[in-house]
Formats: structure tokens, sequence, C-alpha cells
């Protein structure tokens, strides 16, 4: 009992910390499909929850959500592979290609930009035919090494905001 523990971090673990810039805001929100319509309608006071329409409800005791409607993925991704793409990485994508275009940066050097994705869950789609194709036995067992992996490895801490 009262003893001092020491800290996890090195003690020059601040000192060595670079400066952020935040150079671009792109947001794809269930109360816009920009960051200023997102800022706009939170301000407002508007909600994003409104009836599902993305599927039939039937069934399902939940019938309400916040969804992103009336999202344009043209221009995101060659057609095919907007297709092939599950939702939540489209959304992504167009929240990136905003906060590019808000940079206003050109001729950057790739090994300098770093990029913060902020999302609640996604991919379910793809889990879902993933479960489907390969089954659940298979699903578990990758949910366990995961887990494992991302337990036991050393990893450095990333800021989630």
């Amino acid at each position: 009992m009262g003893e001092t523990v020491e800290a996890i971090a090195p003690s020059n673990a601040i000192e060595d910390m670079k400066r952020v810039a935040i150079t671009g805001i792109g947001v794809v929100s269930p109360l816009g499909n920009d960051a200023r319509s997102t800022w706009e309608a939170a301000v407002a006071g508007r909600s994003g929850i409104d009836h599902i329409q993305a599927f039939d409800t039937e069934g399902f005791e939940v019938k309400i959500a916040g969804e992103v409607k009336d999202f344009d993925t043209s221009g995101l991704a060659h057609p095919k592979e907007v297709k092939r793409l599950d939702r939540n990485v489209l959304l992504a994508l167009g929240a990136a290609r905003e906060a590019w275009t808000d940079s206003g940066v050109n001729g950057v050097d790739p090994a300098r930009v770093g990029i913060l994705v902020g999302s609640a869950i996604g991919g379910l789609l793809y889990a879902r035919d993933f479960l489907h194709g390969v089954g659940y036995a298979a699903m578990v067992f990758v949910a366990l090494a995961l887990t494992v992996v991302l337990l036991t490895r050393p990893r450095p801490a990333f800021p989630a905001v």
C-alpha cells in the first residue's frame, strides 16, 4: 500500500510527440452527407433517427435507426468495386474524399499523412456473407484468433475521437 507505480510510457514520450494539424474534415452521417449539412442539422437540433428504409423491418422489434440516406457513391471507386465494397467502406471513402478536398493539400508526401476514422460498427454485410459462405465454426475461429492476436501483440496507442 502507498507504493509509487512507475509510468508505462518512457519519460521522454511527451517530448518525442510530433505536432498534428487537422487540414480537412469529412463527414457522412445520418444527419447529413457532408460536414456542413451534418453541422447545420446538429446545431438546429434535428435528429438523424428515422424509420429504417434500407431493409424490410418486418419480424424485427426495432423499426428506427440512424441511417445515411441519399448517399451518392459515383466517383468513389470503379463501378465494379462499388458493387463489391461494403457500405461502411463506401461511406468512409466519401468522408475521406470530402476531407481531402477540404484540406486543399496538393503534392503531399504520403509518408507524412495520417488518417483517423471514427466508426461505431461496420462491415456487417460482409460478415453476414462470410458467415453464410464458410459457416459459423469458421467465423468463431477467426474471431477468437483475432482476439488472441490483438490482446497479445504489443502495439502503439492510437487516439480515437
